[in-house]
């Protein structure tokens, strides 16, 4: 996913605008100071920044840390010396200060396909964290007939000008499961026109973990976390039709 985020960065805000119920969510639940994993393009330590919380946040992606600078830049004085930025590997990471608070939202957690990438990440965010400091993870959840081993495929998106190029461009998402239902599979798809009307295709695979609510607990509970689970950012008890999966899990 790192080459889709480095070639695409730039669409990442308009297929994921930001929730308020999100923002509001986490600032009810940190405690400064904070490390947000995987940060994007920034808006989540925009916010953080504003309420007064001192943040600092890692991304392996170039193109995302170039984004995130240029938000970053409309803030206040005072609320950019509380934001610092790393390009670090979510996996293997260190810093000489504790936090309150170590978050992981929007699916990121998927970017941790194999066991070995989500054990080694939790030992890291486990000694990051001071005693009884919280992880907050969020995920959509995806019910468990949503797919199978044949693929399904999305419509195509309404097109938008990439500002960089002033191509058109548009997506649509190719998914399926493996055959024992353990790895969700894909494809980003980006059809791309340009002035002269030609059109161009990249294809952006994907593979992430697919892993029940109760499997994620497990995981925490190996890594030293005690979890608590909740549908959505209201937190009501976790069902099936919710949208997003909300984990609070203390360390212990």
């Amino acid at each position: 996913m790192l080459r889709r985020y480095d070639l695409f960065a730039r669409d990442y805000e308009i297929y994921n605008p930001v929730n308020p119920k999100a923002v509001d969510w986490y600032l009810k639940h940190v405690s400064d100071p904070v490390l947000e994993l995987a940060f994007g393009t920034g808006r989540l330590m925009m916010a953080l920044a504003k309420a007064g919380f001192h943040v600092d946040g890692i991304d392996l992606s170039e193109a995302m840390h170039q984004i995130a600078e240029k938000n970053i830049s409309t803030l206040s004085s005072a609320e950019k010396e509380r934001i610092r930025r790393h390009k670090m590997d979510m996996t293997n990471f260190k810093f000489d200060a504790q936090f309150g608070t170590v978050i992981l939202a929007d699916n990121s957690i998927c970017e941790l396909k194999t066991p070995e990438m989500q054990k080694a990440c939790l030992k890291s965010v486990w000694n990051s964290l001071r005693p009884s400091g919280n992880f907050l993870i969020t995920i959509r959840y995806h019910k468990p007939n949503e797919f199978g081993p044949e693929p399904k495929e999305t419509r195509w998106t309404e097109p938008f000008v990439d500002p960089h190029t002033g191509n058109k461009v548009r997506r649509k998402v190719r998914t399926w499961l493996s055959e024992d239902l353990k790895i969700r599979r894909g494809a980003i798809i980006y059809e791309m026109t340009d002035k002269d009307n030609l059109t161009e295709i990249q294809s952006c695979p994907f593979e992430t973990p697919h892993l029940a609510p109760d499997e994620y607990k497990k995981l925490f509970a190996e890594a030293g976390f005690r979890t608590k689970i909740f549908a959505d950012y209201e937190e009501k008890p976790f069902n099936e039709d919710c949208q997003m999966i909300c984990f609070i899990c203390e360390k212990i």
